[in-house]
């Protein structure tokens, strides 16, 4: 985003506010997959407590408490997230994930 301050009217300050879209665009598709990630590492690993997650302008991360090192799960869990992701699905949101549509 990009900000600036300009008098909008005689008195009055107000903050323009400017959307980076090809950015907002690079963020949103890594929020979708570190949801889609999480799915899939819950798919091949099991329920596991969720500790963290971030998604930031390059990157993504979800974090989970597990007592066995999830290194060996990775090449597992990268194959059927492409996978999912070469499928080139419809996201759809809902307001209430309970009842979709």
């Amino acid at each position: 985003m990009f900000l600036s301050r300009e008098k909008v009217r005689p008195n009055c300050n107000a903050v323009k506010v400017e959307i980076d879209w090809d950015s907002r665009q690079k963020i949103m598709k890594l929020h979708s997959v570190a949801h889609i990630v999480y799915e899939v590492f819950v798919e091949i690993c099991g329920k596991h407590r969720l500790i963290g997650a971030n998604v930031s302008f390059d990157k993504a991360r979800v974090d989970f408490e597990m007592d066995q090192n999830v290194n060996e799960f990775l090449p597992q869990i990268k194959e059927k997230v492409d996978e999912i992701i070469a499928r080139d699905l419809e996201i759809k949101t809902y307001e209430n994930e309970n009842e979709p549509g």
